[in-house]
């Protein structure tokens, strides 16, 4: 599935050196406009979503087949006045892996890939002393869920599988912008739920869009080129959960699971020359535990780690891209 967020375009690039001729699937979930206990909720991600997919086509001749999921609906507490809720979220890459059989069968296609990294395993501890991941849905335990389904309705002729799942988080992008740059540039991660993404595929006002940011920064990457521009004053301080917690924040970054990785991302910046805003306000804070840390998060973040259930004919393969990446 391409959700042009930098997981899939980094498993698309890897599709498509390793010859698997991959057939592109993004699925729509309806947009939001909706009134909301007093407030207008509107969602932009769709919009963007096409411009890019019209984009891509183009760029490298390819055919990218939409999806129209109703269902989405059904999971948005929004559209039934209810509280906040990820419960609903837990099942959408299962949605996904449903709604993109027709295509498997028309294509006789054997795998279907998820962008699910290796941090999609991390988890916390509640106060009530439960195992809590942010993202349970990409963990590789899910995913040995959804073969098993795959197999009663298959036969066991269709696997489904993450390239990336060997890398963190911040290891997909570096892979990414360094070996696939012409993918990178239509890279949007943010949820454009926000009347700030109208106009833009980036808010600017939500810490997806600051996590990446820091990544762009830290990895040397222009972010201009995919259209987020500067983050770095001190009033977008409450989207890095490395200075602020908020219940706005997404999962990953409410959670706290994600911070040693974002203080090593700021780290690398500021080792680059970045400078000014939060990048001075990271030098008087947290620049002298990035410095004591550095080789401990660079074995953490820049390390491939042991697949799950990638073939060994496609291992062999994959293995030596990620390392000479990771290298540089």
């Amino acid at each position: 599935t391409l959700t042009f967020g930098k997981e899939s375009l980094l498993s698309l690039g890897l599709a498509r050196e390793l010859g698997l001729d991959p057939v592109l699937l993004t699925v729509f979930d309806p947009d939001l406009e909706v009134d909301y206990r007093g407030e207008r909720i509107r969602s932009f991600t769709n919009k963007h979503l096409r411009v890019l997919a019209g984009e891509l086509e183009k760029k490298f001749e390819v055919k990218v087949h939409f999806v129209e999921n109703g269902l989405g609906n059904l999971r948005c507490n929004v559209n039934w006045n209810l509280d906040d809720t990820d419960l609903g979220s837990a099942n959408v890459i299962t949605e996904f892996m449903f709604l993109s059989l027709p295509l498997v069968y028309n294509f006789s296609c054997r795998y279907i890939l998820f962008g699910n990294e290796y941090s999609c395993d991390s988890f916390y501890v509640n106060k009530e002393g439960y195992s809590c991941f942010p993202a349970y849905d990409q963990s590789t335990e899910w995913m040995k869920q959804m073969n098993n389904m795959l197999t009663i309705l298959t036969g066991g002729r269709v696997l489904t599988l993450s390239l990336v799942q060997p890398l963190q988080e911040m290891a997909v992008a570096k892979v990414l912008y360094q070996r696939y740059p012409d993918l990178a540039q239509f890279q949007m991660s943010c949820h454009a739920d926000n009347v700030h993404a109208e106009s833009s595929r980036w808010c600017r006002h939500c810490s997806k869009c600051a996590r990446c940011y820091v990544f762009m920064k830290g990895l040397g990457f222009d972010s201009a080129l995919v259209g987020l521009s500067d983050m770095s004053g001190v009033e977008n301080k409450e989207y890095f959960s490395l200075f602020s917690s908020s219940k706005e924040m997404c999962a990953y970054d409410l959670a706290g699971v994600g911070r040693e990785e974002q203080l090593f991302a700021f780290f690398l910046a500021v080792e680059r020359g970045a400078y000014g805003g939060l990048f001075d306000l990271f030098r008087w804070q947290f620049y002298e535990e990035g410095l004591r840390r550095e080789k401990e998060f660079r074995e953490k973040f820049f390390t491939v780690y042991q697949p799950v259930n990638i073939p060994d004919h496609l291992w062999i393969k994959l293995k030596p891209i990620f390392e000479e990446e990771l290298r540089k």
